[in-house]
């Protein structure tokens, strides 16, 4: 069995010598990266929330009246920016853990795969690895906000993924970094402090499609779940 390439992408050139093919020793990428600047925290919010984030926008909103500016998230927002953010927040972000809603995900957890909220969109997502179909008709009708509501398919359950993320976590020490679930890849991603191949060889317990592997120059969110 291989493994996905340390980093996600092909080999690279600075691979160490001996490493496998599938292995590109990288870091993994900034997902958001921010240029210095004035502006950053504002790109960083606005890019982290699905809110339009180039410079020129930015500066165009922070030039607008004091009355239609508001500062509540720390960064300069509109007033409809600041409606949609604080409604993911009371309303939408509360609904995704409801008692309804993971009584509904209990009685299916033989084939539920996580949930997150798509902050590109403000879009509550749900996983399932079958019976995609039924699951979004049974959840747009017990989800209060069904015009925010996706439902996609997923290779791993929830269990499995836990399953396999334990399977990791019992590796001796020194074997990785950290490992946490990300739910919107439907994968455990490994952080890992070498990238040579006998340093990779224990993950291939875990099914390479279920694995992202890459090299530890920046920390993972946590140790846990990702969302």
């Amino acid at each position: 069995m291989s493994l996905p390439a340390c980093g996600g992408g092909p080999p690279q050139s600075g691979s160490p010598q001996g490493a496998p093919p599938y292995i590109a020793c990288q870091p993994d990428p900034d997902p958001s990266p921010v240029p210095p600047g004035p502006d950053q925290a504002d790109v960083r919010f606005r890019t982290a929330s699905g809110l339009r984030a180039d410079i020129p926008y930015i500066d165009s909103v922070k030039t607008q009246s004091p009355d239609t500016l508001r500062y509540t998230w720390g960064v300069a927002l509109t007033e409809a920016e600041e409606s949609e953010i604080d409604f993911r927040d009371r309303s939408l972000g509360p609904a995704l853990v409801s008692e309804q809603i993971r009584a509904y995900t209990d009685a299916n957890a033989a084939t539920y795969a996580g949930d997150y909220l798509d902050t590109a969109g403000g879009i509550a997502t749900f996983l399932f690895t079958q019976q995609v179909d039924r699951h979004r008709t049974e959840l747009s009708a017990i989800f209060p906000y069904p015009a925010r509501l996706a439902v996609r398919a997923a290779r791993y359950t929830s269990v499995q993924l836990q399953a396999f993320k334990e399977r990791i976590s019992g590796l001796p020490a020194g074997t990785f970094n950290s490992v946490a679930i990300n739910v919107p890849s439907n994968t455990v991603r490994v952080n890992v402090p070498a990238c040579a191949g006998p340093a990779l060889a224990p993950f291939a317990m875990v099914p390479a499609d279920a694995i992202y592997v890459y090299l530890g120059s920046r920390p993972t969110l946590n140790a846990g779940t990702e969302p």
